[in-house]
């Protein structure tokens, strides 16, 4: 196949990804749900290489049900709770800058640490 976006029998794929153009996450529609297929590289390490529009969409897709996700780059984790707390921890080397993008159900955020 050559690369570019692709569809599938599996219907829409959302992301396509690297030179070859296969399809990174899938979705559709089975029975009363949505299936959603995200594809694994032999080497997990390659996650790491996804760009942040990548991992945003894959966040985005796989949080649902928490309320809430992160948008960034690589190697940023959350961590929600079921007491209504979440952490966010980045496994890089340095700083780096994410957005907490929250649903109408949650009010405000507040960092235990400072008060803030």
């Amino acid at each position: 196949m050559g690369s570019g976006k692709q569809t599938g029998r599996f219907g829409q794929d959302l992301l396509t990804g690297g030179v070859s153009g296969y399809p990174i996450l899938l979705r559709d529609s089975y029975s009363n749900g949505t299936l959603y297929v995200l594809t694994i590289p032999d080497d997990f390490g390659d996650l790491y290489q996804y760009p942040a529009g990548a991992l945003n969409t894959i966040r985005h897709m796989m949080s649902k049900d928490c309320g809430l996700y992160i948008e960034g780059p690589s190697k940023v984790a959350l961590f929600p709770y079921d007491n209504k707390t979440f952490v966010v921890e980045n496994f890089n080397d340095e700083p780096v800058d994410i957005n907490i993008v929250v649903n109408n159900n949650i009010g405000n955020i507040e960092n235990l640490q400072t008060g803030e």
